[in-house]
This record gives C-alpha cells, sequence and structure tokens, in this order.
C-alpha cells in the first residue's frame, strides 16, 4: 500500500513538473503566435468538416446524376430497340402481300414446285433486303415443313432437319399477346433469334412461324454508346435469358453464369453488385411491350475516380483557403500586437527612468485604453517622483540653514 502511494505521489509530481514546463515554454511564445496557432487549428478542422460533408454530398450527387443520366439514355434506347423489333415484325410479316404465299400457307397438300420456288424466292430476297440477318426460315404448320437459309449457306432449301416446330420460341409466339418472341440463339454470333407467327385471321389459327437470327450489329451499336466510362450493357428477354452481354469477360453469354445478376434485377430501376470481383451500378430500363430488359453496368471505381478527382480539386482549394487565412490572420494579428509590443518597449524604458508618455500607439480601443492609463500612471508616478525630490532638497535645505544658524 505503501509503495503504491509512494508511485502515485512521484506520478503527481512528475505530471506538475510537466506542467509547469509547459507553461514556463508557453510563456516564452508571443500572443500572436498563440492566438495564430489557435485560430489556424479551428480553421484548419473547419475546412476538414467543410470537405468531408461536400464529398458526400458529391458522393451522392454523382451517383444521382448517373443515374439520371443512364435513365435517359436507356429511355431513349429502349425506344429504339423497340422500333428495331416493330422493324422486325413488319419484316417477318412481308410475305402475306405475296398472293402466291398466301395461297400457299391456307394450303393442306404438298407444294408444287412453282409454289416451292416462289417461297424459296421470297425468303430469299428478303434475306438480302436487311443487313442484319445471320438466317431466315419459314416454318408451315399445314405441311410441317420449313424453308430457309441459315449458317454458310448460299441458297434457300427445305430444310429436312428443323426443329422449328418444336422450339420454345414457336409456342411462345403462338400464344403471346402480339405473336411473336424473342429468344436466345444458339448461334452465339447472333444477338437473338426472332419468331412471329403467321395467323389466319378468321379463326386466329397458326399457319406458319417465322425465325430470323439478327447479328450483333445493333447490340454492339449501343454499346458502343457506352464504352467511354467502361460502362457496357447487356440484354435479356421476357424470361430473363441473357440475349447480349457487352463485356462477355465479365458477364458471359449464358443463362447459367448470369444468375447472380438476375436474382438482383427488380422494380428497382438501380442497385449495387459485384461481378467478377468488381463492384457496379446497374441501373435498368425494361420494355412492357416486348418483356425486353436493358441493363447498364457501370464500373465503381469510374465513379470513384471521379470522386477523387473532385476531392483533389475540393482538398487544393481548401489548402489555398487555408493559406490564404492563415496568411490574412497573421497579418492582422501583428499589426494588432504591434502598439503592444511599442507599450512593452516603453515599459522597459519606464524601468529604465524614462517616463515620457508613449503618443500615436494606436490598436484598438483596448490598446489605446491600455496606453492612456499607462500614460497616466507614468505622468503619475513621475509628478511624485518629481515632488519627493523637492521635499528632499527642501529638507536639505532646512538642515542647510539650520546648521548655519547655529
Amino acid at each position: 500500500m505503501t509503495i503504491s502511494i509512494f508511485i502515485f505521489e512521484k506520478e503527481v509530481f512528475v505530471l506538475y513538473i510537466f506542467n509547469k514546463k509547459i507553461r514556463l515554454q508557453r510563456t516564452k511564445i508571443p500572443l500572436w503566435a498563440q492566438l495564430l496557432l489557435l485560430i489556424t487549428l479551428v480553421t484548419a478542422l473547419l475546412i476538414s468538416f467543410i470537405l468531408v460533408r461536400d464529398y458526400k454530398k458529391n458522393k451522392d450527387y454523382v451517383m444521382e446524376q448517373q443515374i439520371s443520366t443512364s435513365n435517359r439514355l436507356l429511355d431513349l434506347e429502349m425506344q429504339n430497340l423497340e422500333q428495331y423489333i416493330r422493324d422486325l415484325t413488319s419484316f417477318c410479316l412481308l410475305p402475306l402481300y405475296d398472293s402466291q404465299f398466301t395461297q400457299s400457307l391456307n394450303s393442306r397438300i404438298s407444294f408444287t414446285p412453282s409454289q416451292a420456288k416462289n417461297i424459296k424466292e421470297l425468303i430469299q430476297s428478303g434475306y438480302f433486303s436487311r443487313s442484319d440477318l445471320e438466317g431466315y426460315q419459314i416454318y408451315f404448320c399445314n405441311q410441317n415443313q420449313t424453308y430457309g437459309r441459315i449458317g454458310s449457306s448460299q441458297h434457300v432449301t427445305l430444310l429436312q432437319d428443323s426443329t422449328l416446330s418444336q422450339e420454345e420460341g414457336t409456342a411462345i409466339s403462338a400464344s403471346g399477346k402480339y405473336y411473336n418472341a424473342i429468344e436466345p440463339s444458339l448461334n452465339r454470333n447472333c444477338f437473338f433469334s426472332f419468331y412471329q407467327t403467321l395467323i389466319r385471321i378468321q379463326d386466329r389459327s397458326q399457319q406458319a412461324v417465322v425465325r430470323i437470327d439478327v447479328d450483333t450489329s445493333y447490340a454492339r451499336s449501343l454499346n458502343r454508346k457506352h464504352l467511354n466510362h467502361n460502362e457496357f450493357i447487356c440484354i435479356f428477354n421476357r424470361d430473363t435469358d441473357l440475349l447480349y452481354s457487352g463485356n462477355t469477360s465479365v458477364l458471359p453469354d449464358a443463362k447459367t453464369d448470369s444468375s447472380k445478376l438476375l436474382s438482383a434485377l427488380s422494380d428497382n430501376e438501380s442497385f449495387l453488385i459485384s461481378l467478377a470481383g468488381t463492384d457496379y451500378l446497374a441501373v435498368l430500363c425494361k420494355s412492357v411491350p416486348y418483356g425486353l430488359t436493358l441493363l447498364s453496368l457501370l464500373p465503381m471505381d469510374d465513379l470513384h475516380q471521379q470522386l477523387r478527382s473532385i476531392l483533389r480539386t475540393n482538398i487544393l482549394t481548401g489548402v489555398l483557403l487555408w493559406f490564404v487565412v492563415s496568411v490574412l490572420i497573421y497579418i492582422l494579428l501583428r499589426l494588432s500586437t504591434r502598439p503592444l509590443d511599442r507599450l512593452s518597449q516603453q515599459m522597459v524604458k519606464a524601468g529604465d527612468g524614462n517616463f515620457s508618455p508613449v503618443s500615436g500607439i494606436g490598436g484598438s480601443r483596448e490598446i489605446s485604453d491600455l496606453a492612456d492609463s499607462y500614460n497616466d500612471m507614468v505622468r503619475h508616478i513621475d509628478r511624485l517622483i518629481r515632488q519627493n525630490y523637492l521635499s528632499e532638497i527642501n529638507e536639505k535645505t532646512s538642515r542647510l540653514a539650520a546648521l548655519k544658524l547655529s
């Protein structure tokens, strides 16, 4: 117990000595330097607080602006994509304007050579009328036959091994609201496979299914608009099958590999997601008529880079502001404390016996009042000294006179 008390008293003594040394050192620092240090520290803290607050505001603002800009751009691109789909629908319906083709649709017997030739010519001319087709097929329900041109084939032929009648898109296009469907293509070089059902007006029965395989030229043109900021787009159909990926290294062109992203798709227009070890800001736009989803993915590193650029600018501005404020405060404090220096020098002279009052000291009202008080004090001291001096002279004079008389 005694040892503990001794250690405690020793620590208290050490703190006392240390505090005393600090006070002694502080008394050696001029007032203007103490005030300058205090004010500059407060200014630095205030500027730091403003920088942190502005960074948070800028972060929210940049995110909101990016989402807003992406939404507007995706809305316009979705309108163009819907128009593109409508053009494909019109293209698939073009054969109906040919009377011989219409007769072939209604025929329940085998096509004549003339009918088969007409069908092939219509498909051939339609194929070359567009530059974005990889394949063009027509399945005739009454005949259970498919004519078309696919792959590297240079001619339209009767496709013996076609499975068009059994494909999922055929059933969807027969039952859908617009009698069409958009499905992923088996050809990885294609954007999607578009199915359009040709129906009989009277009873809405299915007569034929047109399938066209569209290349990725249109999708690539959409994706190029987003490449400036390392952004890329993805397009999904109604069943959330991935039709196109602008960056296959991040999101491969396969449904199984995009399950993580698909699970995040919701009614929200934007969300954050991590893919391939990178965080992305995802903004989506949906098409009601065709069920398409247009999704843009922007790496968060790009947004952070923008924020870092803004932060560097703000820090530079803050440092410059702090420097200017510090210089102005230094000048102001030096101007304010200079009269005190003059008054201090005059006090030193008064200690040496110079009791002349100080004049024109300037400064603030408090310093002027202090100078006036000092002047009154030195005048009073000078008067007292003179009176004391005269008294001593008179006393000595009286003593001399008394000595002479004696």
